[in-house]
């Protein structure tokens, strides 16, 4: 808020404290409060910056050109701004206070800070172009708005959102250093700190998760989701559902759901599912985890490679039209009955 002439101390005779944002006149010139002081512009510099804003004026006719950046209301309700030090003249920025209005051109400058003595919404204000706010502004109680455009990355509550490295459209990123390094790779998702934070060339890949997929570098078409799922894979075409899955993997085509899942290095088309499941290689797929005691499969189970088993009980009738003398492999004996009611293996 603007106070006037500098002053060292208040009405009750001790040192005048000056808040963030407060704008006084000192030797001439106006300056702005960074940080809460009581010393002036000349004993301590660093706390004040040089320019701000005045109290709006107000009459029938332009006041004398003032410090930059003072408002003057005209009783018309017309507003109408000093932009900065280069203005000659007063520009018109809005016609009316609180009626609506418009301008010719946005407000810029590095002096605009804050709209000092306004407690309330500051609506009607409407310009043809876009409002420039040079250095980074803070906006304490939040934006309202009806659609924005943001340049560059911006910071939520601390959380980075924005495109990543080398800023490519096609790129979407939400968290810290999140897919940082990426220099020409395209149609990445990056969701979580550190996510995809390796990745210079690889695309349409998709991390949601702290670290996931942070150490791939050109991978494609990989899928991460869980905290640290693929963190230093190397590969493609691989899907992982689950927190710590796949850490340390290579391969392409791979598959695995579950959390804790430990995958088989420079694999092929492996397929792993269930919580601290092991694969088997290239071209297996393993269900449940190795103390799993049941599976059950409702509806009819076709294996046309044929069935490999250490051991294994039917607790109902089977169906087997093609009853064979012999089982190949095997050089015990084979039992087999052609009622096709209950048959049985014994090696």
């Amino acid at each position: 808020m603007y106070k006037g002439t500098y002053q060292t101390k208040g009405p009750n005779g001790t040192p005048y404290t000056y808040m963030i944002g407060d704008s006084v006149l000192f030797q001439g010139k106006l300056y702005t409060a960074l940080n809460q002081t009581q010393k002036s512009p000349l004993q301590s510099p660093k706390d004040w910056k040089y320019g701000g804003l005045t109290e709006p004026v107000q009459g029938s006719s332009s006041p004398l050109l003032p410090e930059p950046n003072q408002f003057w209301v005209d009783q018309s309700n017309n507003l109408y701004i000093r932009k900065d030090i280069t203005s000659a003249s007063w520009q018109q920025i809005s016609g009316g206070t609180g009626g609506g209005g418009s301008s010719g051109g946005g407000i810029s400058g590095p002096y605009v800070i804050s709209f000092n003595g306004l407690t309330g919404a500051v609506t009607g204000v409407t310009t043809s172009v876009a409002n420039i706010f040079i250095p980074l502004q803070t906006f304490n109680s939040g934006i309202t708005s009806s659609g924005g455009t943001f340049s560059g990355s911006i910071s939520v509550n601390s959380v980075l959102v924005g495109r990543g490295g080398g800023n490519i459209s096609s790129n979407v990123v939400v968290g810290g250093n999140a897919l940082t390094l990426n220099s020409s790779g395209t149609a990445n998702l990056a969701v979580g700190q550190q996510a995809l934070q390796s990745n210079t060339t690889g695309s349409s890949n998709t991390a949601i998760g702290r670290r996931a997929l942070s150490g791939v570098t050109e991978g494609i078409l990989n899928t991460a989701v869980g905290s640290s799922a693929l963190l230093s894979f190397i590969g493609n075409n691989t899907t992982v559902v689950g927190a710590l899955s796949g850490s340390h993997l290579s391969g392409t085509g791979g598959v695995y759901l579950g959390a804790n899942i430990s995958g088989t290095n420079n694999s092929n088309r492996e397929i792993i599912i269930g919580e601290g499941a092991i694969g088997l290689g290239s071209n297996t797929a393993v269900l449940g985890h190795t103390t799993q005691v049941s599976a059950t499969i409702y509806g009819i189970l076709n294996l046309p490679s044929g069935l490999s088993a250490s051991g294994g009980t039917f607790i109902s009738n089977i169906r087997a039209p093609n009853i064979v003398n012999s089982v190949n492999g095997l050089t015990g004996t084979v039992q087999y009955i052609t009622d096709f009611k209950r048959g049985w293996f014994m090696s």
